[in-house]
């Protein structure tokens, strides 16, 4: 289940018989003049949810609740020099709103073990895995980064435009979307380029 607000976005989900994962994401401007005390944070940003996510809230452990900065940068295309190189968040660190971080680091390992499995030479073998993966890595940051200025919004005028068109778009198209988003691209027979 998802939540939006004015400047806010909470979800839940069943993270196993008998717990439960939530997250609260607010926008850096409010944690500016507030305490940072991830309990009392989340405790006045969802004032005024949905009861059952304050009830999943309230009933959380302050041990188990912690505050989190954000970040994401521009995405480079150089990940590595010689023999080294990045792959996951160290390669291009993206915001959590596409759901996809650790799916990224996935097809980020596949795309290596493809391109090292293809090239004798190492140093090329790495710089093919940084241009296979730049722009597919690309798109998702991009749309992580537009997801959250989206479930981020404050005026009131944008929140009922967000709002009313999540109430109109299909359920359905909404997964296979989800679903078509999250498959990679095929590698098939890629042929490292001649030297």
């Amino acid at each position: 289940m998802q939540y939006f607000g004015r400047g806010t976005e909470a979800g839940v989900a069943q993270a196993g018989q008998d717990s439960v994962y939530w997250y609260l994401s607010v926008r850096a401007e409010y944690l500016a003049y507030a305490s940072r005390d991830p309990v009392e944070v989340a405790r006045r940003a969802t004032a005024g949810f949905h009861e059952k996510f304050l009830q999943i809230v309230n009933a959380t452990r302050a041990a188990d609740i912690r505050l989190d900065e954000l970040f994401d940068r521009d995405p480079i295309r150089d990940w590595g020099t010689g023999r080294v190189t990045l792959l996951g968040d160290a390669a291009h660190p993206m915001l959590p709103h596409a759901g996809q971080g650790a799916a990224q680091a996935l097809e980020d390992a596949v795309t290596l073990g493809h391109v090292l499995g293809l090239e004798q030479n190492h140093e090329a073998a790495l710089r093919r895995y940084e241009q296979l993966r730049f722009e597919r890595m690309r798109k998702v940051l991009f749309i992580a980064r537009r997801n959250a200025r989206l479930a981020s919004v404050r005026s009131s005028a944008a929140c009922w435009v967000r709002d009313t068109g999540l109430r109109l778009i299909p359920a359905s198209f909404i997964a296979k979307s989800y679903v078509a988003f999250g498959t990679p691209p095929e590698l098939g027979e890629t042929t490292p380029p001649s030297d």
